[in-house]
């Protein structure tokens, strides 16, 4: 799954909580998230952990398991 809405939508943390309540994504699904570094991404599903992160100017990019 690729993640990647509008910067200023504040839209992302959303996506991910639907994917998740729908249950739309397997058990061990990996979830590509392209976003603002300032984003705060402590508001994750509780069973989605980032597995790489790295960092390019004001983009972050991170790769999610869900477990």
């Amino acid at each position: 799954m690729f993640l990647d809405p509008p910067y200023d939508a504040g839209v992302l943390l959303t996506c991910c909580e639907l994917l998740e309540q729908q249950q739309l994504l397997k058990r061990d699904a990996r979830i590509y998230l392209e976003h603002r570094g300032d984003l705060p991404m402590d508001k994750l599903p509780n069973n989605w952990r980032i597995i790489r992160e790295k960092q390019a100017g004001q983009v972050c990019y991170q790769l999610v398991q869900r477990d």
